[in-house]
C-alpha cells in the first residue's frame, strides 16, 4: 500500500531515506475513569535524524491524508478491533 503521491516502493523508500521507520500499533492501558476498564487506541511512532524532521513529518501527513478515504486502512483497522475484541477487549 502506498501513501499520496508515492507508490510502496516509493513510500519505502522514502522512509529508509529520512526516518528510521514509520511504525504503527495497539495500545491498552487502563481506564483513567474505570477502574477495572481498559481503554485501546492506536500508536504510531517514528524517529529521525534533526535534519529530517520536515520529511519525516510529510510521510506521515501523507501517509493519513490517503487513509481517510483508502478501504484498505480501514479493513486493517476493522481487523485489528476485531482481534482485540476476540481477546476481550471492549470496543471504543
Amino acid at each position: 500500500m502506498g501513501a499520496g503521491v508515492y507508490d510502496y516502493k516509493a513510500l519505502s523508500h522514502q522512509v529508509e531515506l529520512f526516518t528510521g521507520g514509520l511504525h504503527g500499533d495497539c495500545h491498552v492501558v487502563a481506564s483513567p475513569t474505570n477502574p477495572r476498564g481498559l481503554d485501546q487506541g492506536l500508536v504510531f511512532t517514528s524517529h529521525c535524524l534533526e535534519r529530517n524532521i520536515s520529511n519525516m513529518l510529510g510521510l506521515w501527513t501523507e501517509i493519513f491524508d490517503r487513509f481517510v478515504d483508502n478501504i484498505c486502512f480501514r479493513i486493517i483497522f476493522l481487523s485489528v478491533c476485531l482481534k482485540m475484541q476476540a481477546l476481550g477487549f471492549k470496543s471504543i
